[in-house]
């Protein structure tokens, strides 16, 4: 089988099939609806593919409004043949976009065939009042985009082979050295990364509350770097393509690997998957870091990344929240602990400066990922460092903790300067939303426990565990027993925090009261939370934080005390605690995979979550994108113009002014400021018109081609450049200090 091929086939209207049931089978016909038999569908008769990647497009006329972006017809390719046993399932991984009444009423999306085999392209309909016609169909072999993907796999192995050669032949010295040294943990860890992302091998994507909308933000973003654009800050595909300012609001830094997989020709399935494989390991690595770090003892790293990486909170962010950026803050959340430990301890041992690196590091890496985590943390950090109020005003750490601030914003400027423009010069739906934080609280008994999820849509709802019940008992009974030492008051103060946090995210926690004593602009804020229980990402840092510092303590003062086997007993306990979070996980799994539903693939060629959040327009209407998606012009004599290309957020339109006077021209894109206008090299006036969308004002006479684009001011760029200037410097000073840990 050759991948350098050309192929390309065209399936007329008049030989698609209606499809009217099992019981009736199939009979000639484009039209479909609900009139006298359910189940129906248009589909075509078989079609032999070849692997490789396909592009599918059509026309259609339909009667479906878009709504919430609801699928009630749409479009999708199967496999036909059956070699597994699951009707080919495992052959075709495809995309699944809804058909909408638009005024363009073509369609298109992609199909990666895994393996050659016979296919069918159908149209299924679902609601009973809705109807569709297919015209033509156009069935494309996409050698370019094949060839990109087969090559970038054969890279990669290759790139794993010679990495091999290099660690076991070149090298094999170091390597057997290190092997011997830190094989065992290397193995544990893997396998804690391994658990943490079971789920991933199933063939499909496990639906997850949030899914829809971050998978956009993927497509979104592989789309504006396939257009040239970098960094995507305006997403395309939202809307119909009038864009969304999500790149401005929202921190995507570690969606771009996946989305240059996307690009690179793979699925968003598996570009979905990578990018949770990525977190999970992230996570394992700080995590092990930090509590290894603060107990300095590797065996307690290593339960103590088990117990944070397979928390059930964390899990269930993943796999039943879909929720993309409180999975990736949660990874980074105990390198913030590790840099607050260390400015706090003013570890001698350490630089006087890696704590600040540490907390700073960690707290622009949450920004760069989710904003409510970093809510949370702009809430927790101050009033755990009032609760630590002697150590917190004496000078030495006072400037330790300033300098953090100042690193932190110099690191974070890149993102901090776009939102805080848009907040200003945008009227955006930021704080709009009103959240019942009282009806959203969780109830206590959920905070241990798993609960199946009633509707069976996802996998239920998942917490802190059993385990973290139990963890919270012993480090009070280590603490009764004196075993802390000095660390005492610290245990104490940050054992009280956990037990706040954890009264906060349930219904005991009095928001109601709240509501009704806070000022409204202070209750409007507190709302941004929207749900309470997104304190416990920091809930379990702190949990396993006491339980690894609990059973340090154990072993010190049972060494002390004489008895040889304090480790043992303390490696006991955690594989105990191990197991116990284990159990819950597996009990958590068997719900994921038996009742979670699944999704093989979603739209990557049109936008598959159209909603306007936070960061939309005040007064946009995201339905009239389906209204109202070409260039719209006044209905005056001598007027007349089209969109001839479109990338992204950029369009080309070309439009003729005949008539003597000024007009404006809107575009399909939501009016976010920075759009500019040119033609021929000269600025076009741009505005905003009262639909909310980009309003161009064309002169008289005027006739040629207008380009509207959204272009970062200098000011973007420069905040840019200094966030990078200051990555590379804590670059350096990271690679000096492993060179000289005391550098």
């Amino acid at each position: 089988m050759s991948f350098n091929r050309q192929m390309a086939s065209d399936i007329l209207q008049d030989d698609l099939l209606l499809y009217m049931g099992k019981d009736n089978g199939y009979e000639k016909g484009a039209y479909c609806d609900h009139s006298y038999h359910n189940g129906q569908m248009i589909t075509t008769e078989n079609i032999y593919l070849e692997k490789g990647i396909y592009d599918i497009s059509y026309t259609y006329d339909t009667n479906n409004v878009y709504e919430d972006s609801k699928k009630d017809v749409y479009s999708e390719i199967e496999s036909v043949d059956d070699f597994s046993g699951n009707k080919g399932a495992d052959n075709v991984v495809s995309d699944v976009i809804g058909i909408y009444n638009t005024e363009n009423k073509t369609g298109r999306h992609l199909a990666y065939i895994n393996r050659s085999g016979n296919f069918r392209v159908n149209f299924p309909v679902v609601a009973d009042e809705d109807y569709i016609m297919v015209g033509d169909i156009h069935i494309e072999y996409l050698r370019g985009k094949t060839i990109l993907h087969e090559f970038t796999i054969w890279l990669f192995i290759f790139v794993i082979i010679d990495l091999l050669i290099a660690a076991f032949v070149f090298n094999k010295e170091k390597t057997d050295k290190w092997l011997k040294e830190n094989a065992t943990i290397a193995a544990l860890l893997l396998g804690i990364v391994a658990l943490s992302s079971y789920p991933l091998v199933h063939k499909g994507v496990y639906f997850g509350d949030d899914l829809n909308y971050h998978l956009t933000r993927f497509c979104a973003i592989a789309d504006g770097i396939k257009s040239g654009i970098f960094p995507v800050k305006i997403h395309p595909l939202w809307c119909n393509g009038y864009g969304y300012a999500d790149g401005v609001g929202y921190g995507s830094m570690f969606l771009y690997p996946s989305a240059v997989l996307i690009v690179l020709g793979f699925s968003l399935a598996f570009a979905y998957k990578f990018y949770i494989l990525m977190m999970n390991v992230i996570a394992v690595l700080i995590s092990y870091k930090a509590f290894g770090n603060i107990t300095n003892k590797k065996y307690l790293g290593v339960a103590g990344a088990a117990l944070y990486s397979l928390m059930g909170f964390h899990l269930h962010s993943i796999y039943s929240g879909a929720l993309v950026g409180e999975l990736a803050a949660y990874a980074f959340l105990p390198l913030i602990l590790l840099g607050m430990w260390d400015i706090y301890t003013d570890n001698e041992k350490l630089s006087g400066n890696i704590g600040i690196i540490e907390m700073a590091v960690g707290i622009d890496m949450t920004i760069e990922t989710h904003v409510h985590s970093t809510f949370i943390l702009a809430m927790v950090i101050p009033v755990i460092c009032f609760v630590f109020f002697k150590l917190t005003f004496s000078k030495k750490i006072f400037i330790k903790l300033l300098k953090t601030l100042g690193l932190t914003i110099l690191l974070g400027l890149h993102f901090m300067l776009p939102v805080v423009d848009y907040l200003i010069n945008v009227p955006m739906l930021m704080g709009e939303h009103g959240y019942i934080l009282w009806g959203n609280a969780t109830e206590p008994e959920y905070l241990f426990m798993t609960k199946p999820d009633s509707m069976q849509y996802t996998a239920g709802w998942a917490a802190l565990g059993f385990s973290s019940l139990v963890a919270l008992f012993i480090c009070a009974a280590v603490l009764g027993k004196g075993y802390f030492g000095k660390l005492k008051n610290t245990v104490v103060k940050l054992l009280l925090c956990t037990v706040v946090l954890l009264i906060m995210c349930t219904k005991w926690f009095p928001y109601y009261d709240v509501y009704r004593l806070l000022p409204e602009k202070l209750y409007s804020a507190l709302e941004i939370l929207q749900f309470p229980w997104h304190f416990l990402g920091v809930i379990c840092v702190l949990v396993v934080l006491l339980t690894v510092l609990s059973l340090g303590a154990l072993e010190d003062n049972l060494v002390k005390e004489g008895k040889a086997f304090g480790m043992e007993l303390a490696a006991i306990i955690a594989f105990c605690l191990t197991i116990l979070t284990i159990g819950q996980d597996l009990t958590y799994y068997d719900e994921v995979f038996r009742v979670a539903h699944t999704v093989s693939a979603v739209d990557s060629g049109k936008c598959y979550f159209d909603g306007l959040d936070e960061f939309g327009i005040i007064g946009a209407q995201a339905s009239l994108a389906y209204r109202e998606s070409e260039l719209s012009l006044p209905e005056v004599e001598g007027v007349s113009g089209s969109i001839t290309q479109r990338k992204a957020t950029t369009i080309t339109a070309e439009i003729n002014n005949e008539s003597g006077q000024d007009i404006t021209a809107e575009f399909p894109l939501w009016s976010y400021k920075k759009y500019k206008a040119k033609s021929d090299g000269k600025s076009l006036t741009v505005t905003e018109s009262e639909s909310k969308r980009v309003a161009v004002e064309i002169p008289a006479g005027f006739s040629g081609n207008v380009k509207v684009y959204f272009s970062e001011p200098f000011t973007w760029r420069l905040s840019q450049i200094i966030s990078l200037a200051t990555a590379i410097a804590i670059l350096i000073i990271c690679c000096k200090r492993k060179g000289n840990p005391k550098a």
